[in-house]
């Protein structure tokens, strides 16, 4: 069974290592496989659990934000994307 956990709170509350601890003790426990996101720019959390992040989210965004500026004039979003989607 699925589960979403969410970790928020003010800057410099912990809520990096915080998640850092849930993700080890569900991984411990054979919980897996577990999907981990780290939404804040200066992403420690890879860095906590020891693993090497190839890419952060904000990596994903700029490399969107590129994508997005090729847009040609006067093709839509929702065009750009289906012509995107048949090249896979």
């Amino acid at each position: 069974m699925a589960k979403t956990i969410a970790v928020a709170g003010k800057g410099g509350t912990g809520k990096t290592t915080v998640a850092a601890l849930i993700i080890s003790v569900l991984l411990e426990e054979g919980q897996t496989p577990v999907l981990a996101v780290d939404a804040d720019p200066d992403s420690n959390l890879g860095f906590l659990l020891g693993v090497d992040v190839e890419k952060t989210l904000g990596d994903l965004r700029e490399d969107l934000l590129d994508e997005m500026k090729k847009l040609p004039a006067g093709m839509t979003k929702a065009d750009y994307i289906n012509a995107g989607l048949h090249q896979i």
